[in-house]
């Protein structure tokens, strides 16, 4: 019934702009985060949809380079009038910050969140549902109490235990939909990577949170708990690809080799345990160096994501991984 529904809306949808695709994949994580597997309903704050609609169209709001005909680079367009008002918004930020570490740094964060905030309530929440002229609020009630949306009793379960295929779903209808835009096609020409573009966030650097990993694990690798005495790298526990989020208690150190080896997958559960308690223990320290380098941190959401990727890893029978030399 739920992807049936789901489905419906992606096809019978008015998608004339993308925020309703941002406000699907927005939903989706969220339930993650802070839902549960036990069906019961989940307030989400409109405040939270607001931090995910700036951190989802921050890629976008990046000028595109020409493809063809020597055009000159410039932002993609999401409406098939003028460009929406969350990537102007954002074209004016990144003027002087970059990145997305660094734009949070700054005292006009707060009101940047407020503008997507206004953006969420008057274009896709109240019409997301809405299906050829008909309103279907099976998600939710097209109604805000307290700031906050409450997701109807089974929705944040499906979300969370269908994660993976709505990320997959959601993000090729964007993209179609940004490709049949004609005012993108002196831009895009044949290029093949569009979604890669829009939804790949750059990796940014993090010295203070890997000074901090470095004196935590004593200049040993996380997993195989050898010196590092290479190159070391800012691993994510929960793989990128299995959920994509640069929470920063996700983060531990890794030798290059266990890296790569690891790469996808999950870690053995002696490894879980190993993080959580770290992130228990060490949770001042750590939460000073995200601070410092920007990244936003919330334990009980990472807790929440791991939980939910090793119950669907379990469900799944999925191998998990240790290093060759397991300490």
């Amino acid at each position: 019934m739920f992807l049936r529904d789901l489905q419906r809306l992606l096809d019978e949808g008015q998608f004339t702009a993308t925020y309703k695709f941002a406000l699907l994949l927005g939903l989706a994580d969220l339930a993650v985060e802070r839902g549960d597997d036990s069906g019961a309903p989940l307030q989400v704050p409109v405040s939270l949809i607001a931090e995910r609609f700036v951190a989802l169209y921050w890629g976008h709001a990046r000028p595109f380079p020409g493809s063809s005909g020597g055009s000159a680079a410039a932002t993609l367009s999401q409406n098939l009038g003028q460009n929406i008002a969350i990537l102007r918004a954002l074209n004016e930020v990144q003027r002087q910050y970059p990145t997305l570490s660094e734009a949070r740094r700054q005292p006009h964060w707060a009101r940047l969140l407020t503008q997507a905030a206004q953006v969420v309530v008057e274009m896709p929440l109240f019409r997301l549902q809405t299906l050829r002229g008909e309103i279907k609020e099976f998600l939710y009630e097209n109604k805000i109490h307290e700031g906050a949306i409450t997701l109807k009793p089974g929705i944040a379960f499906n979300l969370r235990r269908f994660h993976i295929l709505i990320q997959h779903l959601v993000r090729g209808a964007w993209v179609r939909h940004i490709r049949s835009n004609p005012r993108n096609v002196p831009l895009l020409g044949s290029i093949l990577d569009l979604e890669e573009f829009l939804f790949e966030i750059r990796r940014a650097q993090y010295p203070r949170i890997k000074e901090t990993l470095r004196d935590l694990q004593k200049g040993r690798c996380f997993y195989c708990q050898q010196p590092i005495r290479t190159e070391d790298a800012l691993d994510h526990f929960i793989p990128w690809a299995k959920y994509p989020s640069d929470l920063g208690h996700n983060f531990v150190l890794a030798d290059r080799g266990c890296n790569a080896d690891k790469s996808d997958l999950l870690a053995d559960l002696r490894f879980r345990d190993r993080w959580e308690e770290r992130n228990g223990s060490e949770n001042t320290i750590l939460t000073e160096a995200f601070r410092a380098d920007a990244v936003p941190s919330d334990l009980a959401a990472s807790r929440s994501i791991a939980e939910w990727a090793y119950a669907l890893s379990e469900e799944s029978r999925t191998a998990l991984w240790a290093p060759t030399t397991f300490p």
